[in-house]
C-alpha cells in the first residue's frame, strides 16, 4: 500500500489506493475524496513524517483544499488541476 505499483511518469505513480508524486528527490503520496457535497485531502511527506489533511462539507471544498495546500507548502499542486 505505501510503494508505488503502477507508474505513470518520472514524477508519477499509483499505489493501492495512493498517489505517488516525486519532487525534488522527495516522495509525497496522498489521496482526496470527493463524495458530493464533502471533499477531503491528504498528502503524507513520510520523510520528515509529516501530513497534510483538509475535510470540508461543501460542494466547492476543493478550492478550500487547494488554498491550504498552497500555503502549507508554498507551492501550487498541479493534482488540483484534475482533482
Amino acid at each position: 500500500m505505501t510503494k508505488p505499483q503502477v507508474k505513470i511518469n518520472n514524477e508519477l505513480a499509483w499505489g493501492l489506493g495512493w498517489g505517488f508524486k516525486r519532487m525534488r528527490g522527495r516522495s509525497i503520496c496522498g489521496k482526496w475524496g470527493d463524495n458530493g457535497d464533502w471533499k477531503n485531502i491528504v498528502m503524507v511527506h513520510p520523510q520528515s513524517a509529516s501530513a497534510i489533511v483538509v475535510f470540508t462539507n461543501g460542494d466547492t471544498g476543493m478550492h478550500i483544499c487547494e488554498r491550504v495546500v498552497k500555503a502549507a507548502t508554498g507551492k501550487e499542486q498541479l493534482a488540483f488541476l484534475w482533482i
